[in-house]
């Protein structure tokens, strides 16, 4: 989400090609794929407003012909100060972060093209030593790119929740009389997350009881769903988190969630070991579309996605968008 807005700008002021304009996406994904694998953060660090730029830098270099080593190195110098934190206060300028990423980006790859500099120590310096010694461009076969590992989101809340989400749907339709208690089993990784939601509406899509309590009491996790309500907050008190050891032992290979409801007519568990849309189990063409079009709200911007993948050579514009002039510099 870092990489495609840039990407996009700087391909429709470029006049660059649908072909040119998906490389350097892929191209930019694929380095902030790279960073966030290699850095293990230390909580509360949120690395959403910093690593993400430096792709999209890359991205934009590459469309407008730049040096993009030094452009990478000053979206890295000028980063966002970014935490865990903000989600849980209800501090609305997060959502911020990935629109000044990548306007960040936009940015770098220009200064890079006007002769500044930027450091090439301050990602270490930031968010520590990379966790492996191998150069980035090793630690991964470039044979599988990231990319192709990626997952798109069906439930508006964390990331971190999602397994656990898809396993309440599964096991709801099983559970008889009212709920008196629900234990989810998740990774350590997912722990800074199983805490209680705070009275705004941005903390709830943080908080994995919160969440497990939402899709259980609304039957959804759209966002209208994921709003803060007393009646889901009262469920919330009886939903507990805990570290499974079978659960640890696979990830990060899997992101799996066991959820287990329980009445008094008796309990029903279900294990997820990877969410819906994850690379192993993909959104069909017909789900991406409409997922596209609840947010878009229209259907003729997918048209026009998905013709980019059949006519790579053609120049790009969004539509009705000014024509390309081949300039980048207004």
């Amino acid at each position: 989400m870092q990489v495609i807005p840039a990407a996009l700008a700087a391909g429709e002021i470029a006049g660059s090609t649908n072909d040119a304009v998906i490389a350097a996406i892929v191209v930019g994904y694929e380095v902030t794929a790279r960073l966030f694998r290699a850095f293990a953060l230390t909580h509360p660090r949120h690395p959403h407003g910093h690593l993400g730029a430096v792709g999209a830098a890359v991205a934009v270099a590459r469309l407008y012909d730049v040096d993009a080593t030094e452009a990478a190195s000053i979206a890295a110098t000028s980063p966002l100060a970014t935490s865990w934190n903000a989600c849980l206060e209800g501090a609305t300028a997060r959502n911020t972060w990935m629109g000044q990423a990548a306007a960040s980006g936009v940015t770098a790859a220009l200064l890079a093209e006007a002769g500044f500099r930027g450091s090439h120590t301050s990602l270490s310096d930031v968010f520590g030593d990379p966790s492996s010694t191998e150069p980035l461009t090793e630690q991964f076969d470039l044979a599988y790119p990231a990319l192709g590992t990626g997952y798109y989101k069906l439930h508006s809340a964390c990331a971190l929740t999602h397994a656990a989400l898809d396993a309440v749907f599964a096991v709801a339709p099983r559970v008889r009389g009212p709920i008196e208690a629900v234990h989810v089993e998740t990774v350590e990784n997912n722990m800074k997350i199983a805490v209680p939601a705070q009275h705004n509406d941005l903390s709830t899509r943080f908080s994995l009881p919160y969440a497990v309590a939402t899709a259980l009491v609304r039957g959804a996790t759209d966002a209208d769903a994921l709003r803060w309500r007393p009646e889901v907050a009262e469920l919330e008190r009886r939903v507990t988190v805990s570290v499974a050891s079978d659960l640890q032992a696979s990830w990060p290979a899997k992101s799996p969630a066991r959820v287990t409801v329980s009445t008094a007519s008796g309990s029903w568990s279900e294990l997820v070991e990877n969410p819906h849309g994850y690379w192993t189990d993909p959104l069909s063409t017909a789900e991406l579309e409409d997922k596209f079009t609840r947010n878009v709200g229209s259907r003729r911007g997918w048209a026009h996605i998905a013709a980019m993948a059949t006519s790579p050579a053609a120049a790009f514009t969004l539509p009705g968008a000014f024509p390309p002039d081949g300039e980048h510099d207004g």
